[in-house]
């Protein structure tokens, strides 16, 4: 929309021509719906993007919407659609030609006028779809009159079609329903158009003159001069046009009409003479006035200009107004994808370095024309390649220029070596997809659409982004226009393999076209063999570049100091012939000659350099030498500049400096220019650079004798002893307290420009430093035991979590280094290594209340933390935070949650981006939230569930059992096909966008089904060859599959047999992947050499596939080779690989699991487990977690082992020990009862449990352990329900089998008892669903869904009602009269009173008026703000747990007169979608859990708009287990259940933070 740069009108026209060239000479036909008159109505002839102006193009009678504006039929003169639509000026601009009949020679009689054409043109655009849904689009119309057919009576004609655009503005004034429309009309262009009308005594003449029929044409009689028809349009449109931006022209050239020639429309007709209206003349003639040769034609460029000046100013006003909409949406998606900005600034320096009229050489080139223009038959791609330093990078900004002249849609990205965050692919896809959505509205609707609805992707893996932005999203919108990407230094990207895969399967079903630029590497060549015809493959020649050197040398040779231009031109030549097309080695010998002053020196520049570049550099050493004065600051900005893993700034370096050296550098920019310019470079931007990549490999080069040089390991050392002395300075201190939060964010606004590296960048340098530096280590540990919670808030800032885990993983790497050293025990070595292991722990479980808060981590985090980790220690003492007490573990456990089903058994499991689902043998499949471990849905399938895969959007699950595969669709939970299988499914996968699901069955048949509708595409039987013996393989039935998309492999195993590779497609027979026939294998038993299970690596960069056999062996297979790559013993029977492929883990029969490099095989981590069986094992989709199924649980784990350094950070540290596997022991679970149940006592000391094994336990919220068993229901049967009733001290406790308990609570000292039980009964029926103590809690109601019951509690007494089975309700006691109580259903409330409740009839009913859908269940209901509101919580009926929709009711609405319909209060309304779970109330104070899992109140008389966030609850608590149990004490603390313990959080109320809620 908010175009980038602009060049010059000449140069962009001369582009233009050069684009336009190639539509000529192609004998391209014209468009079938049109003729060469062209279409009638309203014609759309380009739709840009982002459209911000209309033009409407109107033409004269007897022209056409075509023909008019045509110098020929060839579509290269159809210049408002050819011209236009390529001309960067109007690439915001949507073009339409409107084409009527109005052909007066046609010999029939017409009963138009021009008031029908008016009215005609009026309803086209009126119900155009493009123009009449953009209201914010202003309207350009180009009215002309057809001044082609000059014969006949073609003039008349011609004089009534202009005013139809008058008219049509006329009539939609008038209108008041288009009165809008006329509103957006910015101003209309007329070419010689006669405003005055004919006189018939000479115009009107003169056109019969050449006419040989004339019938009777309304419309010419109102176009004679003083008609009423013309004196009714100019009096009315006078009026009207005020508002108008108008612009006439007129011709100066006479046309041949029979034998005389005359001016058709003079200036005084083609004139209105109003004041807003400007003319011009054009030297044409009435029949050449709208129609050219070329983009060059004076007359195209004065109208050219003129609706460029028109386009300016509707876009500036449209612009105004979308800005807020526009910088919004941008700055979401700027956030959903990680990136900061478009990478102009290196295209702007690349821009500014290029001579004008260098690299035009290229874009002539026929080729390339034909590639940009996107001729038919044309490959996709574009390869540049050339050997460094010949000007790759300045070519790929030409281009980019060059593509922007002729209105395409390019988005761009320059790999840099020097600068980690552009070595990624990761990055250059994110940011080319933030382009994309710049440009082009479709797609960045279809980002916002992807981000609100919550789909993730790991932001550092580009194979998730490529699948999440691309697949699932971008290549999903439908373009008519190819997308252009300019990608520059492929070469310097850490990941090219991936690039090219991923450009080979896009081909066909997306407009893209791709231009790469890099060093022809054996690596890349190969890579860029599988594109095969895909692909232009060109090449910068030594030739090729020499004109543009030539360019370069004539700008600068004659600012040297020579003798004469006879000795330039010699030296030029000289340069010239030993440059062999390097631009760099010429730019450094000319800035070398700058400083030389006579012919020797000159010469001895020239005879000194060879044909590399070592003596150059040499020679620029040996200059800085020679400095008196500085020596020691020219190495420290050498040492900063080839070791900064980004480029620093000139402020950033300055204050590196002065804390480095100790002293301030004045004028710093002067002094590197002056000292170091010949291998320090700093560019528009500030930053500071070397000239090229060759200087750091020469000052690092290890034999190189220099006063500037280093080693690499030194250089990293000295910097990151700098960044941890900031880190470690004052102005890093961390707030002491809350109430100084205020002054610390005020002090870290005026931190240096140096904070940004030293906090994201000194970890990288310290792992690449010397580990045996004592001082380091002890600055390492002073940081670490000081400031790094503020650290780690400025971290959380930038909202890229993934620092912490890079810095964990260098700390780690830091340590195995530095033991080989010194000893690895000592405080500062424990916590270094307890520090690594906690970054891990936040980033993961603490990662998304970072980002939502990132002082969170002064006061909120660390309580929440074991207290003998790093943080908890270190950080959870402080006094003025909250305080945790109840739990038991000490250190972190790597198993953060586990879902035991009881009686129920886990069969499958399967992980998308932001859920897993878990098949059960009850036949139901059970979704969980990710993030929460929250059951979110669930599905029932026709037989227990044997596999399941998620598609990649996530959004569908296909489920097989022993007959049958299912697809779901998860957005409705329905139910999409089932089709019957004749054998059982061994693997299933969506294929094509998600628009396929192929699978392959037991007898080795591979079928492909249509996703929609479940039809079966194809049906292709796996090609098994003969056993040696002559078997058949198809004879054998099939134990396992796996496809391999990037390998277009599916791999099968026959019982007996090797594993078998296949062609996807076909199913022809690649070959066999067999461990081979030694004699220690020929010993042991055959069976135990079956294939037991075996996966594919996903990433194409490690090719295998991982094999496990019956007797342990863990085998690594090649794929390609059909060889062994590795192998270990494992010892296991199941299998898993990461999405990442870095990593394999396997499950075995007695539980243990075991994680392993996918490479090496090397055993990284081990869970050792004495329970079930490992049934199967899954990883997360960003592989830091793995969830395993065995029994009737399912285990989450996020073992630190499985944080990787980034693929780009391939340096190795200084020196590295070999590392044992980690080993981690866990107990079954249920080995302690659960907590099912809670209710707090009175005093807020207490809180009461009810446990899975019946137990009724009392617990203390001072350190949240259980004080006593009270009583006991049966044994092993689960509490349901607790309730205390707190004018009688009685405690009433319901089990699962509906057994009911009433107990006294007695008070003794200072611990609780019980005496009773008051009442012990059982409800025959069926089980207890909510109990109720009325407000004396001396009557107890009792619910079923069939019966309720009152108990006299004093007396035992009770009565009973049952009636038929009823839906979702829930009882509450009236908020104001203690007499009364109210049955909440869905969709009413009833009104009762304690005396008359078992009576039929109710005392009133009232019905709710929501705007809820019927599929929700009543969760809960409760008098609050001391009984003046009655909240309603509701959930949906398939997820209990989760609420849905919350009713805050006025009390006064269940008081007499009642009203017939239930309002909730509306101010309200806007925080319900909010609320995840309603805690309860304190006084006038709503507690309630949000989405984001943060403890919130409100005031419920005091809200508007801003509600308090307190605290937050931790992911890891969060278990899908158990329901989510917490209450809110008297004292103000939070008890929370999590499994078998309360964890009580002390003061969770005091700390708040405002949160305003949205009005809309």
């Amino acid at each position: 929309m908010f175009s980038r740069r602009r060049k010059s009108h000449i140069s962009e026209l001369s582009v233009l021509e050069h684009s336009l060239s190639g539509l000529t000479g192609l004998g391209r036909p014209l468009d079938t719906i049109d003729s060469e008159v062209g279409a009638l109505g309203l014609n759309l002839l380009y739709a840009p993007p982002a459209p911000l102006v209309d033009f409407v193009f109107v033409h004269g009678l007897r022209g056409g919407s075509r023909k008019t504006w045509s110098k020929t039929s060839d579509p290269y003169h159809f210049w408002p659609k050819e011209w236009l639509s390529r001309d960067p000026e109007f690439k915001n601009v949507r073009i339409h030609s409107f084409g009527y009949s109005s052909d007066w020679g046609d010999g029939k009689d017409s009963v138009l006028n021009i008031h029908d054409f008016g009215k005609s043109l009026l309803a086209e655009v009126i119900n155009s779809p493009e123009i009449g849904k953009d209201n914010d689009v202003g309207r350009i119309f180009s009215t002309l009159w057809d001044p082609t057919q000059v014969s006949g009576l073609s003039l008349v004609v011609a004089w009534l079609r202009p005013w139809a655009s008058s008219i049509t503005y006329i009539l939609a004034s008038q209108d008041p329903s288009t009165k809008s429309l006329a509103n957006r009309v910015h101003g209309i262009v007329f070419l010689a158009t006669p405003h005055r009308g004919a006189d018939s005594a000479t115009l009107l003449n003169n056109i019969l003159r050449a006419s040989l029929v004339y019938s009777q044409k309304p419309f010419v009689s109102d176009l004679e001069r003083n008609s009423g028809a013309i004196q009714s349009i100019n009096d009315e449109f006078r009026h009207y046009s005020n508002a108008l931006v108008l612009r006439s022209f007129y011709e100066t050239i006479k046309t041949s009409v029979g034998v005389s020639s005359l001016l058709i429309v003079n200036k005084d007709s083609a004139t209105l003479g109003y004041p807003n209206e400007q003319s011009a003349l054009l030297n044409a003639t009435h029949r050449g006035i709208c129609k050219f040769d070329t983009p060059s034609d004076p007359n195209f460029i004065s109208i050219r200009n003129a609706l460029i000046t028109l386009v300016r100013d509707v876009s500036e006003k449209v612009i105004i107004l979308k800005r807020d909409q526009h910088w919004g949406q941008l700055g979401e998606l700027q956030d959903y994808l990680g990136v900061s900005e478009v990478p102009e600034d290196d295209l702007i320096i690349l821009e500014d370095t290029q001579l004008e009229g260098s690299c035009e050489w290229f874009t002539w080139k026929r080729q390339f024309q034909a590639w940009r223009d996107f001729h038919p038959d044309t490959r996709s791609h574009y390869w540049l390649r050339a050997p460094p330093a010949t000007g790759k990078s300045i070519m790929a900004a030409h281009i980019i220029r060059n593509l922007e002249a002729v209105n395409a849609n390019c988005s761009y990205y320059f790999f840099k070596h020097n600068e980690t965050a552009k070595l990624s692919l990761s990055g250059c896809l994110r940011s080319l997809a933030y382009q994309m959505a710049l440009f082009d509205l479709r797609i960045r609707h279809r980002l916002l659409l992807m981000k609100n609805n919550g789909v993730q992707f790991d932001k550092n893996n580009e194979l998730a982004v490529w699948r999440k932005l691309f697949l699932s999203g971008i290549f999903e919108v439908s373009l008519d226009r190819p997308h252009f990407w300019v990608i520059d230094a492929l070469d310097e990207c850490s990941s090219q393999h991936s690039i090219v895969t991923m450009l080979s399967k896009v081909s066909g079903f997306f407009p893209l076209r791709v231009f790469i630029t890099s060093r022809p590497t054996s690596e890349i060549i190969r890579h860029f063999s599988q594109l095969e015809d895909l692909v232009y493959t060109d090449n910068i020649t030594v030739n090729d570049t020499r004109s543009d050197i030539e360019l370069y040398l004539q700008a600068n040779m004659g600012n040297l100091t020579l003798q004469d231009e006879a000795y330039r031109q010699i030296v030029t030549e000289t340069i010239l012939g030993k440059s062999n097309g390097s631009f760099l080695w010429v730019v450094l010998v000319v800035e070398e000659m700058r400083s030389a002053f006579s012919e020797a020196d000159i010469q001895q520049v020239l005879d000194e350099v060879p044909r590399g570049m070592d003596a150059l550099y040499e020679r620029a050493l040996d200059l800085m030498s020679r400095t008196n004065r500085g020596k020691h600051l020219i190495k420290a900005i050498l040492l900063w500049t080839v070791c900064a893993i980004r480029p620093l700034t000139l402020e950033e370096l300055e204050y590196a400096l002065k804390l480095d050296t100790g002293e301030t550098v004045l004028a710093l920019e002067g002094f590197i220019t002056s000292t170091c310019g010949h291998l320090v470079h700093i560019d528009k931007m500030g930053r500071v650079s070397l000239v090229h990549e060759t200087v750091r490999a020469y000052i690092l080069r290890q034999q190189l004798i220099s006063e500037f040089v280093f080693e690499a390991a030194d250089g990293h050392g000295r910097i990151a002893d700098v960044c941890l002395q900031y880190l470690s300075s004052g102005e890093m201190k961390p707030p002491r307290s809350q109430r100084l939060m205020q002054m610390y964010r005020a002090k870290s606004a005026k931190r240096s420009p140096f904070a940004d590296y030293a906090c994201l960048y000194f970890s990288q340098h310290l792992r690449r430093s010397h580990s045996e530096d004592t001082q380091r280590s002890i600055g390492l540990s002073n940081f670490l035991g000081g400031n790094v919670s503020s650290w780690i808030e400025y971290v959380a800032r930038t909202r890229n979590l993934h620092c912490l885990t890079r810095t964990a993983k260098d700390l780690k790497s830091f340590l195995q280094a530095r033991a080989k050293y010194h000893s690895p025990i000592g405080r500062d070595v424990q916590l270094v290594d307890s520090w690594q292991s906690d970054l891990v722990r936040l980033a993961a479980q603490f990662g998304r209340n970072l980002i939502e808060c990132p002082s969170a981590i002064f006061w909120l985090i660390p309580p929440f933390c074991p207290p003998k980790t790093a943080i908890g220690a270190l950080l959870g003492s402080t006094h003025h935070s909250i305080a945790v007490c109840g739990l038991s573990p000490s250190v972190w456990s790597d198993r953060t949650s586990c879902i035991h089903y009881q009686e129920r058994q886990t069969r499958a499991i399967a992980c998308a981006d932001a859920s897993f689902a878990i098949g059960l043998s009850d036949k139901s499949i059970k979704l969980y939230s990710n993030s929460t471990s929250q059951e979110i849905q669930q599905l029932i399938g026709t037989q227990p569930a044997k596999s399941l895969s998620f598609s990649s959007s996530g959004r569908l699950l296909a489920v097989t059992s022993v007959h049958y595969v299912t697809l779901f669709n998860l957005d409705s939970g329905q139910l999409m096909w089932q089709n019957r299988l004749p054998q059982e499914c061994l693997t299933l996968m969506f294929t094509d966008r998600d628009k396929v699901l192929q699978l392959v069955t037991k007898g080795g048949i591979l079928s492909t089904f249509s996703v929609s509708d479940g039809l079966r595409l194809s049906l292709v039987a796996l090609n098994m060859p003969p056993d040696e013996d002559g078997e058949a393989g198809f004879s054998r039935t099939y134990t396992s599959a796996a496809f391999s998309l990037e390998l277009n492999m599916v791999a099968a195993v026959q019982r007996g047999r090797p594993i078998g590779l296949y062609d996807i497609g076909d199913g022809s027979f690649f070959g066999h992947c067999a461990r081979g026939t030694d004699t220690e294998l020929e010993r042991i038993d055959h069976a135990l050499l079956w294939v037991c299970d075996f996966v594919f690596n996903p990433n194409p960069a490690i090719n295998s596939i991982a094999t496990l056999y019956h007797d342990g062996n863990l085998v690594a297979f090649d794929p390609c080779e059909l060889a062994v790559s590795a192998h270990v013993q494992a010892d296991a029977q199941t299998l898993a690989c990461s999405p990442d492929g870095h990593t394999l883990a396997t499950g075995s029969t007695t539980g243990t699991i075991q994680i392993f490099q996918s490479e090496s095989l090397n055993l990284i981590y081990r869970v050792i487990a004495s329970d079930y069986s490992v049934r199967a094992l899954v990883f997360s989709s960003d592989s830091l977690r793995f969830l395993d199924i065995r029994g009737s649980q399912c285990n989450i784990w996020e073992p630190p082992v499985l944080v990787h350094a980034d693929s780009r950070e391939t340096d190795s540290v200084s020196d590295t020990i070999a590392i044992e596997p980690t080993v981690v022991a866990i107990s079954s679970v249920g080995e302690r009862a659960g907590i099912t149940a809670i209710v707090c006592h009175p005093s807020g000391e207490f809180v009461f449990c009810g446990k899975e094994n019946g137990a009724i336990a009392l617990y203390s919220t001072a350190n949240g352990k259980e004080v006593q068993v009270l009583y006991q229901h049966a044994q092993g049967v689960a509490i349901k329900i607790l309730e205390y009733g707190s004018m009688l001290d009685v405690l009433i406790s319901s089990d699962v089998s509906s057994r009911l308990m009433v107990w006294r609570i007695l008070t003794k000292g200072n611990v609780l008892a019980v005496e009773g039980p008051l009442l012990d009964t059982r409800i025959p029926d069926y089980s207890i669903s909510q109990v109720l103590l009325n407000a004396d809690s001396n009557r107890l109601l009792v619910s079923t869904i069939v019966s309720d019951t009152i108990y006299d509690i004093n007396s035992g007494v009770h009565s009973r009602r049952n009636f038929p089975k009823r839906a979702s309700w829930k009882w509450v006691n009236h908020p104001r009269d203690p007499g009364m109580l109210i049955h909440i259903t869905a969709k009413a409330a009833h009104l009762h009173r304690w005396d008359e409740l078992l009576e039929s009839h109710t005392f009133a009913d009232i019905s709710l008026a929501s705007n809820m859908s019927t599929n929700v269940s009543v969760k809960g209901a409760a008098a609050c703000s001391d009984g003046c509101k009655l909240s309603i919580e509701f959930s949906k009926s398939d997820s209990q747990q989760s609420t849905s929709h919350v009713l805050i009711l006025s009390a006064s609405s269940f008081e007499e007169p009642f009203p017939i319909i239930l309002e909730p209060l509306p101010l309200f309304e806007k925080i319900s979608p909010n609320i995840e779970h309603l805690i309860g109330c304190r006084g006038r104070t709503l507690l309630f859990l949000d989405r984001r899992m943060w403890v919130c109140s409100l005031d419920l008389e005091m809200f508007e708009r801003e509600y308090y966030q307190h605290c937050f609850i931790p992911s890891e608590w969060l278990s899908a287990n158990w329901n989510l149990i917490l209450k809110v004490t008297s004292k103000g603390d939070l008890v929370f259940v999590k499994g078998n313990e309360i964890a009580v959080v002390k003061r969770a109320l005091e700390n708040k933070e405002a949160v305003v809620t949205h009005t809309s």
